[in-house]
């Protein structure tokens, strides 16, 4: 499993959102989640924790999130 403790206290001192997952494409599972970044997206990172990240943001219906993730998924 990948340790993050060595990075942690940066995630969590930065005002910046961050999401960290691993390439294991297609599914790009997030492993990490910090404060700012659940602050923002107001989800809990139990929840979201070992998810793909395409289960996160959910395209909810409209055509412009729909677009938004679609290119998310091309870009990764």
């Amino acid at each position: 499993m990948l340790d993050l403790n060595h990075i942690r206290p940066f995630l969590e001192a930065s005002p910046n959102a961050y999401l960290i997952m691993w390439a294991d494409k297609p599914h790009f599972t997030i492993v990490e989640a910090n404060t700012a970044f659940c602050e923002i997206t107001r989800t809990n990172p139990a929840v979201i924790i070992g998810n793909s990240v395409f289960d996160g943001f959910k395209a909810g219906g409209s055509e412009h999130n729909v677009k938004g993730l679609r290119g998310l998924r091309d870009c990764l």
